[in-house]
């Protein structure tokens, strides 16, 4: 008798513990529901009408901005007189972060400013992927834009034929990208960036 008591006891607490469980599901579900409504609207009061006419990853600035990709920028401008050269002989390895700024948030380059952090406690970012906004956590974009910052400059490299420099630097570029000390400290550096650049980017994804 005393088993049986335990048994029909212990099923009830089971029971109790399954519809509490159940119970904090549908309110997670309901909070995560509340939230996502949250960033739909965000993005219906922030985001203008983007007019998606990308040829060879630049753009035409007319009265409507149109925004690039954000991970495939315009950034042949960066071959106009020794902008680029000048950096890369003053910089060399670390050439990839100096490009960052100029690249991604840059007033004079508005078509660039594709990423904008919408919550620094939650980490949601909203990025520009050719044909809408979608929202992307932050540690998602600071590694996506620290490699393609990093493609970019090997890239320039290529293309600027660095003559002396040419032969030497990209091996090591390439081994400052892969280490992971490095790593964090410029994907902090791009986050910091993200914040810096906040008000610049919302200013862009308003204009109409």
């Amino acid at each position: 008798m005393e088993i049986l008591a335990d048994k029909v006891r212990y099923e009830q607490e089971i029971r109790l513990l399954r519809e509490q469980l159940e119970e904090q599901k549908e309110e997670m579900n309901k909070q995560r529901n509340e939230f996502h409504g949250m960033i739909d609207e965000m993005k219906k009061q922030m985001v203008a009408p983007v007019v998606n006419n990308i040829t060879n990853n630049t753009n035409n600035i007319t009265n409507n901005i149109t925004i690039n990709n954000y991970l495939t920028p315009n950034y042949k401008f960066l071959l106009e007189g020794d902008t680029f050269r000048n950096i890369f002989k003053r910089k060399l390895v670390q050439t990839a972060m100096e490009l960052i700024p100029l690249i991604w948030f840059n007033a004079d380059h508005r078509e660039n400013l594709s990423t904008y952090l919408v919550n620094k406690s939650t980490g949601e970012t909203l990025a520009y992927d050719g044909s809408t906004w979608k929202v992307v956590p932050v540690d998602t974009v600071t590694k996506e834009l620290r490699n393609r910052a990093y493609e970019i400059t090997s890239e320039l490299v290529t293309a600027d034929m660095l003559n002396e420099f040419t032969r030497q630097i990209p091996a090591q570029i390439k081994m400052n990208r892969i280490d992971t000390d490095v790593a964090e400290i410029e994907e902090e550096k791009i986050y910091n960036s993200l914040i810096e650049n906040r008000e610049l980017v919302r200013a862009v994804m308003e204009c109409k």
